[in-house]
């Protein structure tokens, strides 16, 4: 980080906030996020969610991305036929009472099909926007 972000940081958010900040985010997310003038809204997030969900989408998006990280958020995973199976059950698209051969579906393939329009990143899931 250079000096005249750290300056613009410690200005921003305080002192031992940035130190805070630096703990839970490695130093060149948090100076990619002072070139965005996105460090009150990280500061903002980090304050209730989880730093490795932010990361995440910073690593899926861009800093300067930040302002959409609540509307693209969608959840962590274990794997993305894990998240298309969610997916598939919140919008309804599962019967609860179908029973076999209905409920083979091919996960893999659904999942292959629903990440194009998400972005994954250490078992965090995004929206695209």
């Amino acid at each position: 980080m250079t000096t005249t972000n750290a300056k613009k940081a410690i200005a921003e958010v305080g002192k031992e906030r940035v130190k805070e900040l630096i703990e839970m985010f490695d130093l060149d997310t948090i100076d990619s996020v002072i070139k965005s003038d996105n460090l009150d809204l990280l500061d903002s997030l980090a304050n209730e969610h989880d730093s490795d969900e932010i990361a995440a989408f910073i690593s899926c998006f861009s800093a300067a991305d930040l302002g959409n990280f609540e509307e693209a958020r969608a959840g962590q995973y274990g794997n993305d036929e894990d998240f298309a199976q969610d997916m598939a059950e919140q919008l309804g698209s599962i019967d609860k009472n179908v029973q076999w051969p209905y409920t083979c579906i091919d996960w893999e393939y659904a999942a292959k099909e629903l990440m194009y329009d998400y972005c994954s990143d250490n078992g965090y899931y995004f929206r695209n926007f």
